[in-house]
């Protein structure tokens, strides 16, 4: 292997070790169903990225992103 490949292996977990970790303390924060909303809107942005790669509508997936954090606030205000 190149040793920039080598190299990459730091910046990659941290990045990833951050993730771990930032899920495992707020793992206590999020009840199953703020989960399962969090899921659902997930998904429907993959689908919604699925459909500008098969070009049959143009998407702004981007706009999409808020609801993930309006899901959490919702979650929190009306359950």
């Amino acid at each position: 292997m190149c040793s920039g490949v080598l190299f990459s292996i730091i910046p990659l977990f941290l990045y990833q070790g951050g993730i771990t970790v930032l899920a495992v303390i707020t793992k206590a924060f999020f009840s199953q169903l703020m989960i399962s909303q969090l899921k659902a809107v997930g998904e429907s942005i993959i689908i919604g990225l699925g459909i500008n790669l098969l070009d049959l509508k143009n998407i702004k997936v981007l706009n999409l992103l808020p609801s993930l954090a309006y899901i959490v606030v919702f979650t929190l205000i009306f359950h």
